[in-house]
């Protein structure tokens, strides 16, 4: 959970898989494993969770995903009675009846849905019912029944065009395969060609011919996002035929599934020409998401000296592109051959100009500690002392320690003992060592008298990706790179006194562990100095950050000790 940075005041922590409703306390530390216990301990915050919450949830106040690709699964079948709540981040599956979504993946629903806001949406049932009154507002639709208002949407698979109520589609986009149904009946006998706005009314025409009594009058107009301006018709949405439909325009999305049309990847393709980019009342983009990222490729995974933090030319043994399967993990660290450090390197990323940089939520890693392996800057991790059979060492208060043999390896054999003062002695194997600050701790080996190495825990995996800020296409900034935290948006300390004032903080201007080559780096909140120096006000603010160019680094550490 080190990666997560919201005030802990704010939320009650869910893991999943890490969490305890019998230990855990609700801090970012101790999370909860269930959102029951959050929700009984602290009901009026907000839960923030991580992980896969499967339960039968009665009453959802506000859940916020630690990024955009946690899930709740759940059986709820009426909520209408709490506040219409929103959940933000997640992937929901379930029942539901008056809920409210934003900024969230809707995997499988049915009821009646009242809000929502910049989410997407698959009733793949064909059940959901849009509440009358309400709107869609920049969604993406995959399926669903009886849709109503919406406004800087895409449709993907069926759009029913309403004959009553609140109508008033406006900005929105089709692709051609979307089926249009009125009246329960498809529609049918249009062919669409690559003029956008034209297939519009190339649809309307059809509807005509089909249900005389329609026509193109009001009905169809507000189904169909037609305002009037000086007395002339204006078509707002767009019927797009992609070129992997056979027409000239860009594709919507970045990838789809074998089917060619359900979306793999629900960001816009980010080419200029893409009618999606553009659609809305505002200029904006249409839809869920902004178009995240053009890349121009990656390079191989390389061996990294970590005594200089240089790539070598030597491939990588710990992580490997495969042009198929792409990242691969080597499961066995025996052959690791010596490695411990891998390095990969984007080309340069052309990013949205729609929002602030968070390229870590975007490229969905996950972390991998438990096999021994953290993503992010090369980090000190452990402190070391010395220990002989028999001798003795006083416990700090509040540290950690591990156990090592003498040739630097985790013992995980039995026959290493801590014998502390006044109490029986302790069988160590592999693992974190939690003692009584202030006693004398005598450590010996039953198995050699040559003695073992205990080493303090000084911190924890601070995990991230490595961002190198460009000019341009081609030109590198001076601009400083930085880190991004994988679960959250980038956080950047700047000086607020002094002759850099108004400059980004580096680590070459603190006192910090990590190795020299980091000195030019500017602190995030995926730095654990940011914690410390943010607090200080009247020196440090911090500020997102905002990039149109950028190449981004992925940096593989193999740490035996964290291994578990």
């Amino acid at each position: 959970m080190e990666a997560l940075f919201k005030t802990v005041g704010d939320y009650a922590y869910i893991h999943t898989g890490l969490g305890s409703d019998i230990f855990g306390d609700g801090s970012i530390t101790k999370p909860f494993v269930s959102y029951l216990k959050a929700n009984t301990v602290f009901p009026s915050k907000k839960k923030l969770l991580l992980g896969i919450l499967i339960e039968n949830i009665v009453s959802i106040l506000n859940i916020l995903g630690d990024s955009k690709w946690q899930s709740i699964i759940s059986q709820t079948s009426a909520i209408a009675n709490y506040g219409q709540p929103i959940i933000e981040n997640i992937k929901y599956s379930g029942v539901i009846n008056a809920f409210g979504f934003s900024n969230s993946i809707v995997k499988t629903i049915s009821g009646v849905l009242s809000y929502s806001n910049n989410s997407i949406i698959n009733s793949s049932n064909n059940s959901l019912v849009w509440h009358t009154g309400v709107k869609f507002t920049n969604c993406t639709i995959i399926e669903f029944t009886n849709v109503t208002k919406s406004e800087n949407s895409i449709f993907i698979k069926n759009r029913y065009i309403d004959t009553t109520g609140d109508r008033n589609c406006r900005n929105c986009i089709f692709p051609s395969t979307c089926l249009f149904y009125i009246n329960n009946a498809l529609v049918t006998g249009y062919n669409f060609g690559n003029d956008s706005v034209e297939n519009v009314r190339i649809l309307k025409r059809a509807i005509d011919t089909a249900w005389a009594e329609f026509g193109e009058n009001t009905i169809l107009d507000d189904a169909l996002g037609t305002i009037n301006i000086n007395g002339q018709k204006i078509e707002t949405c767009r019927i797009i035929k992609e070129q992997k439909d056979g027409g000239v325009l860009p594709n919507i999305f970045n990838s789809y599934e074998s089917d060619g049309v359900t979306p793999s990847d629900y960001y816009l393709n980010a080419d200029p020409n893409n009618v999606a980019l553009y659609a809305s009342d505002m200029g904006d983009y249409v839809g869920a998401l902004a178009p995240a990222k053009k890349s121009v490729g990656v390079n191989q995974y390389l061996n990294v000296d970590p005594s200089t933090g240089a790539s070598s030319a030597q491939a990588g043994n710990i992580f490997f592109l495969d042009e198929t399967s792409g990242v691969l993990i080597n499961a066995e660290p025996e052959d690791y051959a010596g490695q411990t450090w891998n390095r990969c390197t984007t080309g340069v990323i052309e990013l949205t100009k729609h929002a602030s940089f968070s390229a870590a939520c975007n490229f969905g890693f996950s972390s991998a500690k438990t096999s021994g392996l953290y993503i992010g800057k090369r980090q000190n991790l452990f402190g070391a002392v010395l220990s002989p059979a028999g001798a003795s060492f006083t416990v700090e208060a509040g540290k950690r320690y591990k156990v090592y043999d003498v040739s630097d390896r985790l013992d995980s054999e039995s026959g290493m003992l801590i014998s502390q003062s006044g109490q029986a002695d302790i069988a160590i194997t592999r693992g974190n060592i939690f003692l009584t600050p202030d006693t004398i701790v005598s450590v010996y080996t039953a198995r050699s008298e040559t003695g073992v190495t205990i080493r303090e825990v000084i911190n924890d995996p601070r995990e991230s990706l490595e961002v190198l800020p460009y000019d341009s296409a081609t030109t590198p900034s001076a601009f400083p790179p930085f880190s991004s935290p994988i679960n959250d948006p980038v956080l950047m300390l700047y000086h607020l006194t002094g002759d850099n004032i108004g400059q980004p903080v580096l680590f070459s201007e603190i006192t910090h562990d990590k190795p020299s080559y980091y000195d030019s780096y500017a602190i995030t909140n995926a730095d654990k100095e940011y914690a410390d120096l943010i607090a200080d006000t009247a020196n440090y603010e911090a500020k997102s950050v905002s990039l149109r160019y950028c190449r981004i680094e992925t940096n593989v550490h193999y740490e035996e000790s964290l291994a578990v």
